[in-house]
């Protein structure tokens, strides 16, 4: 025996009124009257043989016209069928379905959801990593320009510091004769000299710069790696998807396989 659940819409009330086209093993020609409440069927048919099925006809509550017998049901062997299902069916006989292969369908559905949000995860994180990536990029154009900018300045400095003309000493006897730089020429000697530790001081922060601008660009080979990764997973992901859309192995396997690819993708 097989059972029929479904619903024929919500507030509809009735009977149903089923009839066997033919005779066959423990069904005779006894119509079948099912009461319907607010559109809920649950009932217990005896599923077809080849070539018959069940008559079925509508009359609504307190309605006293003959029955008009309007659908033909072809029941499975099968323990259970919707009832949108079997009204689908008008002729021919309906392959079985067991419980276990729904089962297996809705599980296989939920895991291939899950699949496409894991995929929307690691296109966002992708998308977090590229945006760093850019960030950092811009920094370390800066620091090369002001680098550049500085060390012009210190070449500068230098330059003039050279041009400055040195003190001469000469002695003869008990008479010295020394040359004095002008007054303008010491100040300008001094605030090179300023200058000058002004600018080994700026030399140690630069050193610094580099060294940090090394260990950046460590961290941007790293990050690239890590988006070369995401971006292969992703495309692994996205064929396991394909897959499980046309599954042609049993969904169990898949499930377990999916579930562990998934897993690994989180760890990593």
């Amino acid at each position: 025996m097989t059972r029929v659940i479904g619903s024929l819409g919500a507030g509809k009330e009735g009977h149903l009124h089923l009839v066997p086209s033919a005779v066959f093993a423990g069904v005779d020609r006894r119509p079948i009257h099912y009461k319907v409440v607010d559109g809920r069927v649950d009932l217990i048919l005896a599923p077809n043989p080849h070539g018959t099925c069940w008559l079925v006809g509508w009359r609504n509550k307190f309605d006293g016209s003959p029955v008009d017998y309007t659908e033909k049901w072809v029941v499975p062997w099968q323990d259970e069928v919707d009832l949108d299902d079997l009204r689908g069916h008008t002729s021919g006989r309906r392959s079985p379905r067991s419980r276990s292969e729904a089962l297996d369908t809705t599980v296989w559905k939920n895991e291939a959801q899950e699949a496409q949000r894991k995929v929307i995860e690691l296109e966002q994180r992708n998308g977090e990593l590229l945006g760093k990536l850019v960030k950092a990029e811009g920094n370390t154009a800066n620091a090369s320009g002001n680098l550049a900018s500085l060390k012009s300045e210190v070449v500068r400095l230098q330059q003039r510091l050279n041009a400055a003309a040195a003190p001469t000493v000469r002695t003869e006897t008990q008479v010295v004769e020394k040359t004095i730089l002008p007054a303008d020429a010491r100040q300008m000697m001094a605030d090179a000299r300023e200058e000058i530790v002004v600018l080994q001081q700026e030399n140690e922060e630069l050193k610094q710069k580099l060294e940090d601008r090394v260990s950046l660009s460590t961290h941007f080979a790293n990050l690239n790696a890590e988006i070369d990764r995401l971006n292969s997973e992703k495309l692994q992901l996205l064929a396991r998807i394909d897959e499980l859309k046309q599954p042609q192995r049993h969904t169990s396997s898949l499930r377990r396989e999916m579930i562990a690819n998934l897993d690994k993708l989180l760890d990593g």
